[in-house]
């Protein structure tokens, strides 16, 4: 029996694969499609018991059971070192094409389950089939322990806290973000994230940690979100789905997930939700609304989840309170100003924080403002601002030790961050930067070592001037003040020795000393030091793209508090008066738009100003230094908040 040649091609999981039927009587080519994966598989069948099947119609049957995969764009990107991999739907319309920019789309991240992969939760989830316009990525886990079925972390996952397997999977959703924003436009106001179970899970912990560039949220099969009641994680609608029969993640889990959620929204009662009776809808009071699709299928992912997730995504973009009364602005009263130290020749460079109850202020001691006796740190502390205890010197022989910054750390304790310079007189031999872990209280000489900076941005000289904390992860600023064009690089650390480079600036007149802040929408906010004006800068995660502008006034030694409402106070140095000349320590209010309303100018004159502020209730303490008394010392001043 003689066969005419058949040959045929069509694309798997992304990957085009050819077929040929031979000509040898005795077989035939068999497509079969895997009852799990649904991928194509190719076979020979043998002369037998059975006719031989049309191959056409096998054809068609098996590339209809993978229209997903036709969709799909296998991506890898390479996240701290490591190879990670995702399945996208990029719409034609939204991708860009050179300098022309694609149409905006949503987009939708969706983490599949422990022990699960994308390829499976794209076949059955099917977001990408249920919302063809949105861009849509499936991203692969890695091998992950789980408590409750895998304890030794054989098969894939995501973390489920912040800080557990060295934040690989936050950093793999910034590093998603940032290539699908590279070749897409997307929709800043409609970024949604969805996952089952330990998907789920992630889910809630990109609530937490990435509030400020998500507008919902739809979890399922999950109990980890009790930690999710922060403020800007408020402002993300949540649709959780689950069931009151699942045996892995119990019903109480999830309810005390929803509970916490809703307690702190301020909801109501339930109510069926206008787009769907399924859903209850749960009003909020304090920021955006809580839904449950509850089920009774147990721990699998329900199959109506799809559909339901992909309304409320519609009905759900990043929300707008619209118009509103402006606040009032801030005041301050100046209720009381006192010398702390004045022990040495000169105590300059202040930093103050509020650690629990206690009032923690360090500074540097040396004979003058540069060169001299080498500089040594002191840290005292203090109950009420009145009464200080000197708990630390530290000192390094041939190095002099400069503007100490503290750090409240995720593990509790405080890490000292300073500058390392080697001066020969005045002459500025070298400089490295200093960190060192403290806990107040204890006893024990501090410990500093190098703080080590990314390969890939360090230079001959690099400061590293302030630290913050956001969720796991500390920021900063390493400025490099070498010939006419000075740089900056923006760093982040999880364990306060190793930085690794985020992001690069390159501004004009010098920039230097920067203080960052988290605001409570999730973003961090700089003021940066330069020749002439200062800058005030923004971005969201993963604070690779910033947004600049400039202030009316130079400020030296900047410090910037962030209020609980999104409202800043800055402090530093200005010059005031004809001429130029005279300097002070100030405190005024600042926004994003570069506006600058000084509150007070504090008792202060001549080598004046690295303030340090912490705000107890509604009073302010600012720990500063100046030369208005003769001699420089470092002074507390209390302040009464006024809003």
């Amino acid at each position: 029996m003689k066969h005419e040649a058949f040959e045929a091609s069509f694309e798997i999981d992304g990957v085009r694969r050819t077929f040929a039927e031979s000509q040898a009587p005795r077989w035939a080519l068999l497509l079969v499609a895997d009852r799990e994966t649904r991928n194509l598989a190719a076979g020979r069948w043998l002369d037998g018991g059975m006719a031989r099947l049309p191959l056409l119609a096998l054809f068609a049957a098996a590339l209809g059971s993978t229209a997903s995969s036709q969709q799909l764009e296998s991506w890898t990107l390479s996240v701290d070192g490591v190879e990670r991999t995702a399945l996208v739907h990029l719409p034609e319309d939204a991708r860009d094409r050179g300098s022309e920019p694609g149409e905006p789309a949503p987009l939708v991240l969706a983490f599949h389950g422990h022990g699960g992969g994308a390829n499976g939760f794209a076949r059955r989830f099917g977001l990408h089939r249920e919302w063809p316009e949105a861009i849509v990525a499936y991203p692969q886990g890695l091998p992950t322990p789980s408590a409750l079925v895998d304890p030794q972390g054989k098969r894939s996952g995501w973390q489920n806290r912040a800080g557990s397997q060295e934040d690989r999977d936050l950093a793999l959703f910034d590093a998603l973000l940032e290539r699908i924003e590279s070749e897409a436009t997307v929709d800043a106001d409609r970024i949604h994230v969805t996952g089952h179970s330990n998907g789920g899970a992630f889910t809630y912990l990109l609530l937490e940690e990435r509030a400020a560039v998500l507008a919902s949220v739809s979890p399922s099969a999950s109990g980890k979100g009790r930690g999710s009641g922060g403020e800007a994680s408020r402002e993300v609608a949540v649709l959780h789905a689950g069931s009151p029969d699942d045996r892995l993640v119990r019903w109480t889990w999830q309810e005390a997930a929803l509970r916490g959620l809703r307690r702190a929204r301020d909801c109501g009662e339930g109510e069926p939700w206008e787009l769907d009776p399924r859903v209850t809808r749960f009003p909020a009071e304090k920021g955006a609304d809580v839904l449950l699709f509850e089920h009774g299928g147990g721990h699998r992912h329900n199959k109506a989840h799809a559909g339901l997730a992909v309304r409320f995504f519609k009905s759900h973009p990043r929300r707008s309170d619209g118009p509103s009364a402006e606040p009032a602005p801030l005041k301050l009263e100046l209720e009381d100003v006192h010398r702390v130290w004045d022990a040495a020749p000169h105590q300059a460079f202040t930093d103050l924080v509020l650690h629990g109850s206690e009032l923690v202020l360090t500074f540097r001691e040396g004979d003058g403002h540069v060169g001299g006796a080498d500089g040594v740190i002191r840290i005292l502390t203090s109950t009420d601002g009145k009464s200080w205890t000197s708990r630390a010197r530290v000192a390094l022989e041939g190095i002099d030790l400069r503007d100490p910054k503290l750090s409240a750390t995720p593990e509790g304790d405080l890490l000292l961050l300073a500058g390392a310079s080697r001066y020969d007189g005045k002459k500025l031999q070298g400089r490295t930067s200093k960190v060192a872990r403290w806990a107040p209280g204890t006893d024990g000489e501090i410990e500093l070592v190098d703080a080590r900076i990314d390969p890939a941005v360090k230079g001959p000289v690099d400061w590293l001037w302030r630290l913050t904390w956001r969720g796991s992860t500390g920021f900063g600023v390493v400025y490099q003040p070498e010939g006419e064009r000075w740089r900056q690089h923006l760093v982040a650390t999880r364990n306060g020795v190793d930085f690794r480079a985020v992001a690069t600036w390159d501004h004009d007149g010098r920039p230097s000393e920067t203080t960052l802040r988290a605001r409570p929408d999730g973003s961090l906010v700089a003021l940066l030091r330069r020749e002439g004006n200062a800058l005030i800068g923004s971005a969201r995660p993963p604070f690779r793209k910033w947004t600049w502008a400039e202030l009316p006034l130079h400020l030296g030694g900047p410090e910037l508090l962030v209020l609980d409402d999104g409202r800043m106070l800055a402090s530093g140095r200005r010059v005031v008066g004809a001429g130029g000349r005279a300097r002070r320590t100030v405190i005024g209010e600042v926004d994003l738009a570069g506006n600058w309303n000084e509150l007070v100018e504090l008792p202060s004159g001549g080598d004046t100003s690295y303030p340090g502020m912490a705000l107890r209730g509604s009073q302010l303490l600012v720990s500063y230094y100046s030369s208005h008394e003769e001699k420089t010392a470092v002074y507390l001043a209390r302040l009464r908040l006024r809003r």
